[in-house]
Parts: C-alpha cells; sequence; structure tokens
C-alpha cells in the first residue's frame, strides 16, 4: 500500500467493507451505505471521505482486488433484483438505484446478468402462476 492509500482504510465486517478515512473521526462506515447514500457516485463518495477519487479507487483496489466500480456495479445489480422480486416496479428501481433512467439500468443489467430487468420480471410472474 502506498502512502497516498493511508489516509482511508477498510476491513471486513461480516464480509462487507466497511471504510474509514483517517482525516474523519468516527467508527468505520458501511461502504454499501456510502454508495446507496451517494448514488453510487464515486467522486461524491470519495467527497465524503475527504480525499481524492483516486486515493479511493487505488485503496478500494487494493483491498478488494477489483475496482469500485465494478464492485458497486455488482452490488447495484443485486439490489435491483431484491427490488424486483419484492414487487417494485421498474421505474421505481431505476430511480432508487440511481440511474438516470430504465435504459441506462437495462444496460448495466444484461452486462452483468445477460438478460435485462423487464425479462427478470417476466420470469418471476411466470414462476408465481405455475406456483
Amino acid at each position: 500500500m502506498n502512502s497516498q492509500t493511508q489516509v482511508i482504510g477498510f476491513q471486513a465486517i461480516r464480509g462487507e467493507p466497511y471504510v474509514q478515512s483517517k482525516k474523519l473521526a468516527g467508527p468505520p462506515v458501511r461502504f454499501l451505505s456510502l454508495c446507496q447514500e451517494h448514488y453510487f457516485c464515486l467522486s461524491q463518495i470519495a467527497l465524503a471521505l475527504e480525499i481524492s477519487p483516486t486515493t479511493l479507487r487505488k485503496a478500494f483496489h487494493d483491498y478488494a482486488g477489483i475496482s469500485p466500480k465494478a464492485w458497486m456495479t455488482q452490488q447495484r445489480i443485486m439490489l435491483s433484483i431484491r427490488l424486483i422480486r419484492e414487487g417494485a416496479s421498474l421505474t421505481e428501481v431505476s430511480q432508487k438505484m440511481g440511474y438516470s433512467d430504465y435504459q441506462h439500468m437495462a444496460k448495466e443489467f444484461r452486462s452483468v446478468v445477460d438478460f435485462t430487468p423487464k425479462s427478470m420480471m417476466k420470469i418471476l410472474k411466470e414462476r408465481q402462476i405455475s406456483v
């Protein structure tokens, strides 16, 4: 770890990344909570931690082995799937997860899980009818 990334620390608590900025006092913060609070925007998360986006990117990569963008994308999709299963509309899901519109969400969704939210919703409805 280089001197730039030493201003921030990550740790796993119950298998989930928590982050603590050495510039801010207080306990570690759940990284996913920061992501949701700042609409999965790395620059806004870095601003909240009072560090540069580059420092956050490097520290997260050192900690997790993947970029924070890749991790946030995975989390966004998993949370979107949960909301869809709970019956939220696709518009509600895209807004809640910070997507600019449904098309943006569908494109990212498809890149991760190989199908669209609309097709997933259709499959879920078919399973409910057949059960």
